[in-house]
């Protein structure tokens, strides 16, 4: 009876192992743009108008998609006289990227559309609305470490596909 009582414990702590093995081999992976690394972002902000919009604070940041949060904070930059910023920030697994403004009256954000496998800079012109509060992109392209094009038919440009919020 101990005999089997000692053999049973051994198999369950084999196969218990063996599970959290496999787990832990799930986890990590493929990587939603730029493979793990950094990507920059730049662009400008302006408004509705086409005015640059000048001392706006930009903050980047990554977003898990199914918790909406914000999960590594990236660079900060302040637009200049042509309401141009740059800033970056580590994408991992599956991560969103988050631009958050806030300052010369506004406080809204930005989230990036899905990013291209080998992205690793992304180009963006911002409309900030007035009126509704709310980041709007003009034009998205996504380049590879090279500057080269990164095409993805689930990825946008222009108009639509960023998902804006609202912080006010």
């Amino acid at each position: 009876m101990i005999r089997s009582a000692n053999w049973w414990i051994r198999w369950s702590n084999l196969a218990i192992v063996g599970v959290v093995a496999l787990c832990l081999n799930g986890c990590g992976g493929g990587t939603t743009g730029s493979g793990g690394g950094v990507v920059q972002l730049s662009g400008s902000l302006t408004s509705t108008q086409g005015a640059p919009l000048v001392g706006v604070s930009v903050q980047a940041s990554t977003v898990q998609p199914i918790y909406s949060m914000a999960s590594v904070s990236g660079s900060r930059d302040v637009t200049d006289l042509n309401g141009a910023f740059t800033v970056s920030v580590k994408v991992m697994d599956a991560e969103l990227v988050q631009l958050a403004f806030s300052g010369s009256g506004i406080s809204s954000s930005y989230v990036v559309p899905s990013l291209p496998q080998g992205t690793s800079i992304v180009k963006v012109e911002l409309d900030y609305n007035h009126e509704t509060s709310n980041v709007e992109d003009k034009t998205i392209e996504y380049e590879d470490e090279n500057g080269n094009p990164v095409h993805d038919s689930s990825a946008g440009s222009g108009g639509k596909d960023g998902e804006v919020v609202n912080e006010n």
